[in-house]
């Protein structure tokens, strides 16, 4: 058995022919190659290959598992420049069911039946380093999430309770929560590189994996999006369009980006074709006329700088098509929710909480509708599902918990038995109970507002030690106090997570 294919080497620039040959004359020397699903396939060492140069006929023996087709992708960068290659193996097709199948032979010499196989191969430049970099980001996230994960906790556990529970948009946080957002965009930063390699192994891998970087790319460009929008709010904007941003809903931007992507290269069967023309979107050196029609057989340039066009590349105007519809129906699904598409954000000013802090300017995600605060006379009341939403959560002294619960009942004149609720604890008193001489007072409890990045250090007693996180002010019976820039929680004290108390 003989095949022709094409090589480019160093040797051969404008590429030569490679003749391989699988002779069962010649005795067997046995090799393996491992597949990408972990099987040992048995191949044969013994196969005979041969450059043959195009422009003298010059021969040269090559080695057994000499490569073509050898050809680079840049996804990313020239950091981690992606290598594929080729070889051509004389594979033992000893196997049962093979053997049962019409078209294969017993070699007369060796016994064995043997067929052409190609192995295709790729390998990442500093994939080391990649990998070190994606588990950092990953693990940054989780760290950065398990803020919000004892929130929810904590919802879950008051729900059971049937107490309020406290709801927050987390995609729409992301706005505030700058350090998370770049953190998630670095976790799908490799996303074009994954979509390369994916379609350089489609027919093994097939389009669920295929799909699935498709998703990680679209949510990396809208996430992308997003830090560019907060970027913006940086600029100086005119005093006519000040307090005055475009409102858009960033779930609805997220999960429109996603499906409109992904159902559009779906439906143009995206991935089937690229993995077919993987090899058409470069330059061959030397090519093969098989009925006089060219075709690309192996032989390519091997500069590192002319390589394989990246999928990303190919897919970017569909991508941003579908960004802009999404973007569109972002800011409509937000009009219809709170019939505006521009948000007045000039009554921040009457509450002292939101007042230190950065109001938005030209676009933002954020619920800043006034409809989302408590009115009361001239006074905006922040409501704690706000206070989350714009990045900040309260803790609560365990040791005043108890105070912060010293609730008196109300008194009655009339003979009767009462149980005084006391903290945690109680009494059965009866006798003539005479009216109180003052109405009886709740103790309010004071809340410390900290950064959400901050809760769990806040509650975990070893890393108060080693990190003590800053209070940014306290709440008390609904007023909000700024703290000085110094304020740190203090290492000895006990802290719980409380869903708080609104503030003006």
């Amino acid at each position: 058995m003989t095949t022709l294919e094409t090589v480019g080497t160093p040797e051969y620039p404008d590429g030569a022919f490679l003749l391989s040959t699988c002779s069962d004359a010649i005795p067997s020397r046995p090799a393996s190659v491992v597949e990408t699903n972990g099987m040992v396939r048995g191949v044969s060492a013994s196969i005979s290959k041969v450059f043959v140069s195009a422009s003298d006929g010059w021969t040269e023996v090559a080695t057994w598992d000499q490569p073509n087709y050898i050809a680079t992708v840049n996804s990313l960068n020239r950091l981690y420049l992606m290598r594929v290659w080729v070889v051509a193996h004389c594979v033992d097709m000893l196997d049962a069911e093979i053997l049962a199948l019409p078209g294969y032979s017993i070699g007369k010499t060796s016994r064995k039946v043997l067929s052409i196989g190609w192995e295709n191969s790729h390998d990442v430049d500093n994939q080391a380093m990649l990998i070190a970099f994606q588990l950092f980001m990953c693990f940054t996230s989780l760290a950065l999430l398990s803020n919000d994960g004892l929130i929810t906790l904590e919802g879950l556990s008051g729900l059971l309770q049937n107490k309020p529970v406290l709801t927050y948009d987390m995609i729409a946080s992301l706005e505030r929560r700058k350090l998370l957002l770049l953190a998630f965009v670095g976790t799908f930063l490799f996303s074009p590189l994954y979509v390369d390699v994916l379609r350089y192994t489609y027919d093994i891998e097939g389009h669920h994996y295929w799909s699935m970087s498709f998703l990680m790319m679209a949510v990396m460009m809208a996430l992308s999006w997003m830090a560019i929008l907060t970027l913006v709010q940086a600029v100086p904007v005119p005093s006519p369009w000040r307090n005055r941003p475009l409102c858009y809903s960033a779930p609805v931007f997220i999960y429109c980006t996603v499906i409109l992507f992904v159902g559009v290269e779906l439906a143009k069967g995206r991935g089937p074709t690229q993995a077919a023309d993987f090899w058409t979107y470069i330059a061959p050196t030397l090519e093969l006329c098989i009925n006089g029609s060219m075709w690309t057989s192996g032989a390519y340039v091997i500069e590192s700088d002319v390589g394989i066009t990246p999928v990303i590349y190919i897919v970017l105007p569909d991508l941003v098509v579908c960004m802009v519809v999404a973007w569109v129906l972002s800011i409509l699904a937000h009009r219809l929710s709170w019939g505006r598409c521009l948000l007045n954000t000039a009554w921040t000013s009457q509450n002292a909480f939101l007042n230190e802090l950065t109001t938005p300017q030209w676009v933002t995600s954020l619920d800043l509708d006034e409809a989302n605060a408590i009115s009361i006379g001239n006074k905006r009341y922040c409501k704690p599902s706000l206070m989350v939403l714009l990045g900040y959560c309260t803790v609560l002294d365990k040791s005043g918990d108890k105070v912060a619960r010293d609730v008196a009942v109300s008194c009655s004149s009339r003979e009767s038995s009462s149980t005084v609720d006391v903290g945690r604890e109680s009494h059965l008193a009866a006798g003539s109970l005479k009216p109180a001489s003052k109405p009886c007072q709740e103790t309010h409890a004071q809340y410390m507002v900290v950064s959400i990045y901050d809760l769990v250090p806040t509650i975990t007693s070893w890393l108060r030690h080693l990190y003590q996180p800053k209070v940014v002010g306290t709440i008390h019976q609904n007023k909000f106090d700024l703290c000085k820039s110094t304020t740190r929680v203090s290492k000895p004290t006990l802290y719980q997570y409380s869903r708080g108390d609104c503030c003006g």
